[in-house]
């Protein structure tokens, strides 16, 4: 609800959820979730996602 909220269209919130699933959900680690999502083409939204996850913040929740 909060990425409609934030404007972000259809497709958008596709591939960012189909991008959360394979980081958080797929039952992979960090680090091979990372690789294999680094292998496919993902839009502008759901790379920033990405961005995020390969250079996590010290106090945040992801691990690489």
């Amino acid at each position: 609800m909060g990425l409609r909220r934030a404007g972000f269209d259809g497709n958008a919130r596709k591939e960012i959820k189909a991008l959360y699933n394979l980081l958080f959900k797929s039952g992979l680690t960090m680090t091979e979730a990372l690789a294999q999502a680094d292998q496919q083409e993902w839009s502008d939204a759901a790379s920033l996602l990405l961005q995020a996850a390969h250079h996590p913040s010290r106090k945040g929740i992801m691990m690489a």
